[in-house]
């Protein structure tokens, strides 16, 4: 079963209600954005400028100028919660009590990362 939450500070207590029904084990919470596209326009301009000055420098050490882009590919587009993911398990046991309550889980807002890997092949010509 899957729970969606909008208000990050309600997880501790929806993961407590969870132990409290029964649950046994709760994976997460798993951090994830309403907008998952936001910041990949950014992202992206930020790899094609660095993948630009990369070319520059090399041609640069080469005694060479760049001329013209051959090939480009995008090998990737990621989103990652900058904050603290928890995994809770509680064991069971058939003969044993009942485990205790689960520690409280504390979370706060935070930052997603977006990161877009860019492949770009320049033509080097001499100066």
């Amino acid at each position: 079963m899957a729970v969606t939450l909008t208000r990050l500070d309600r997880a501790p207590d929806v993961i407590a209600a969870a132990f409290a029904a029964g649950a046994n084990s709760v994976n997460g919470p798993n951090l994830a954005s309403e907008n998952p596209t936001a910041g990949q326009a950014a992202a992206r301009a930020e790899a094609l400028a660095q993948a630009k000055a990369q070319a520059e420098a090399y041609a640069a050490g080469l005694g060479m100028r760049v001329a013209r882009i051959l090939r480009v590919s995008e090998r990737g587009v990621s989103t990652r919660p900058e904050v603290y993911v928890a995994h809770l398990r509680v064991s069971e046991a058939a003969s044993a009590p009942p485990p205790p309550a689960p520690p409280r889980v504390s979370l706060a807002t935070g930052e997603m990362r977006r990161d877009v890997t860019v492949w770009i092949d320049y033509a080097l010509v001499p100066k």
